[in-house]
């Protein structure tokens, strides 16, 4: 999106990432009163862009390691996990959901190799498409998980 780079939090304590045609606002749990403020802001620069926010895709995820939240939600829909750029964490900031689901896709993407090498592709061709649909699903974002060396 090439006007995305003129949106900015009303309030210089929040936070606002944008990575294509997705937003994130964060804002920590001391100015969550700024919420309303901030949606509001950004709906009127998305009309004043010729957009509009899809409020069926509009979530919240309260993350907090401590005790869940007891305020009231301020989306439509509160969620207990989140996928951002295909990654997928929890409220408690963990990420056993995601690790599923890429454990899931390795082994589909695995019976698939299977059923391919037993019918035709065999050597490096065998190789490429494995390198394709398996090592991608098991390393993608993993320099984000790795600690950096010391």
């Amino acid at each position: 999106m090439l006007n995305a780079s003129d949106l900015h939090p009303v309030h210089q304590h929040n936070m606002i990432f944008k990575y294509a045609d997705d937003t994130y606002l964060i804002v920590t749990d001391i100015f969550s009163h700024t919420i309303p403020q901030e949606l509001q802001h950004i709906s009127d620069w998305a009309k004043h862009h010729n957009l509009k926010l899809n409020q069926s895709k509009s979530l919240e995820i309260i993350v907090s390691l401590r005790t869940p939240p007891t305020s009231a939600a301020t989306f439509p829909t509160r969620v207990d996990s989140l996928t951002v750029l295909g990654v997928t964490f929890n409220s408690k900031l963990r990420f056993d959901l995601h690790v599923l689901n890429i454990i899931d896709k390795a082994a589909r993407a695995l019976y698939g190799l299977k059923t391919i090498r037993s019918h035709v592709l065999t050597g490096e061709s065998l190789h490429d498409v494995t390198r394709a649909a398996l090592t991608a699903r098991l390393i993608y974002a993993a320099p984000a998980w790795t600690p950096p060396p010391k």
